[in-house]
């Protein structure tokens, strides 16, 4: 998956199937989190600056490693 740089929207990750289910297999709860629909918009690297400190920077690493392997 080309995540051109950061600036693919959440909403283009989630609607990439392989994408979709890789994230689901770590975060299940993730579509269902109640900010989810207003992050669909979002640039990927806004998305990673708003998350903060939720996810440790390995694991962000470590996921967009995998989803730019999809």
């Amino acid at each position: 998956m080309n995540l051109r740089n950061g600036e693919i929207s959440i909403a283009e990750i989630l609607r990439y199937p392989p994408a979709r289910e890789y994230l689901l297999s770590i975060y299940p709860m993730l579509l269902r989190h109640p900010m989810i629909h207003k992050a669909h918009k979002l640039k990927l690297k806004t998305a990673l600056v708003f998350i903060g400190d939720a996810i440790s920077d390995n694991k962000k690493q470590e996921i967009l490693a995998t989803l730019s392997k999809l």
